[in-house]
């Protein structure tokens, strides 16, 4: 090997380990930069991830508004009433007045039987098998409902073909049922409305189906059904409660056809059932059936971890019908109350409350003329205090006796608005 070569190996041999010094030494100071990156900044990251977990969450703090109302009972004079001289029906004017008083997020209320289950009001038929005229639906949803319950005892008046076609009646009008069911998987489905941010599960059940047929392969669960006489009966009611909830529901609403007709308190039983139920996890019962109102009361149950009042209204009354002719005490069956209730998401919580309850004391009137019931309106009774009318069928002191009556029967826990 000649001397050029091997200076030029020798060269070569230097070049390459400068360069793997290089090489090495540049590690070096990207290792201590990375390092010293690392001490230098973590309490940057740390705060940054404090900052995040401690933030507050942002809830939807807007209210909702419930109103719940008693019975659409329809006998042959409430419906005919409303009848027009081609032949359809208009029940707009019997609740031009009471419309100025409901206006809420969710409305629900009670059709009792069926309605225009043939279609076209073909055969019509009242007591004491129901099928009424089906602009009751869209003269409800005008005033503000959204939902109509059709659990009741009338529900199996003409079998499952009465069903079907009450659902459609309503559904086509554009407001919700719920109470029938079709199959066994739609009855063991959960119905959940969301409004303002707030999920709302409602159930229906009715204690009584009048002993009407329902073939065997229905009857099983096209409608729920208790016994308001037997308290572990509660237990099913709460299993539907409990399911709601694991659904997602953060309210639930229980609406309950049951008692015993003409009577203005619930039995004890009724009470242990309510009590019950909203201890199982409930927040608002909203009964019916008895045609006379019964009190309101209110349990102190945990939820979220703090002591909080949930309630009962064992029976709203009849909202529309005429049932003057029974003769009852006062009138009563003449007499109603709407239901207010008020929740909203605390913004710091994040707990769905109950902000405002009352009610709103209604009474069916009968206008006459010449003598003849000529038509019928809904009114707030402290209205009719205020500003008598003449009353065909009740002494001048009527009304005011009326709302005395309301009130106290109503009690103590929730007070008239």
């Amino acid at each position: 090997m000649t001397k050029r070569s091997k200076d030029s190996k020798k060269i070569l041999l230097t070049v390459i380990c400068v360069a793997l010094a290089g090489v090495l030494t540049a590690m070096t100071i990207t290792a201590l930069v990375v390092t010293r990156r690392t001490d230098d900044k973590p309490q940057g990251k740390i705060t940054a991830s404090t900052t995040e977990s401690t933030t507050a969450p942002t809830y939807n703090t807007t209210p909702v508004k419930i109103q719940f109302a008693g019975d659409v009972l329809l006998h042959e004079s409430t419906a005919g009433r409303a009848q027009q001289s081609d032949g359809t029906y208009n029940f707009d004017k019997y609740f031009d007045v009471v419309d100025d008083y409901i206006d809420c997020d969710l409305g629900l209320v009670d059709i009792e039987g069926c309605v225009d289950y043939k279609g076209n009001n073909a055969s019509l038929a009242y007591y004491p098998y129901f099928n009424v005229p089906n602009q009751i639906v869209p003269a409800l949803k005008k005033i503000g409902f959204t939902t109509i319950i059709t659990a009741n005892n009338h529900a199996w008046d003409y079998g499952f073909d009465g069903m079907k076609g009450t659902v459609r009646t309503i559904t086509s009008n554009g407001m919700e049922q719920l109470g029938d069911y079709f199959s066994q998987q739609e009855a063991q489905s959960t119905f959940i409305k969301e409004i303002n941010g707030i999920k709302i599960g409602i159930c229906a059940w009715t204690d009584s189906t009048n002993g009407n047929y329902m073939p065997d392969e229905y009857s099983d669960f096209c409608t729920k059904r208790f016994n308001s006489g037997k308290v572990e009966d509660a237990q099913r009611i709460i299993a539907d409660v409990n399911a709601l909830r694991q659904a997602g529901a953060e309210f639930v609403i229980c609406c309950f056809h049951w008692g015993t007709e003409y009577q203005d308190l619930p039995t004890e039983t009724q009470r242990q059932i309510a009590k019950a139920v909203i201890e199982g996890g409930a927040d608002l019962i909203v009964g019916n059936h008895p045609h006379c109102i019964q009190p309101a009361q209110a349990f102190t149950v945990t939820r979220g971890g703090k002591q909080v009042k949930r309630y009962v209204f064992y029976a709203c009354g009849n909202f529309i019908a005429d049932q003057i002719i029974l003769e009852k005490d006062a009138l009563k069956t003449q007499q109603s109350v709407l239901g207010t209730l008020v929740i909203q998401r605390n913004g710091q919580t994040g707990q769905v409350e109950i902000k405002e309850i009352g009610y709103l004391p209604l009474l069916t009137h009968a206008y006459y003329y010449s003598g003849v019931k000529s038509t019928y309106k809904v009114l707030p009774i402290k209205q009719l205090v205020d500003n008598p009318i003449e009353c065909a069928y009740a002494s001048p002191g009527y009304f005011k006796s009326s709302y005395d009556r309301v009130v106290k029967l109503m009690g103590d826990d929730v007070k008239p608005d």
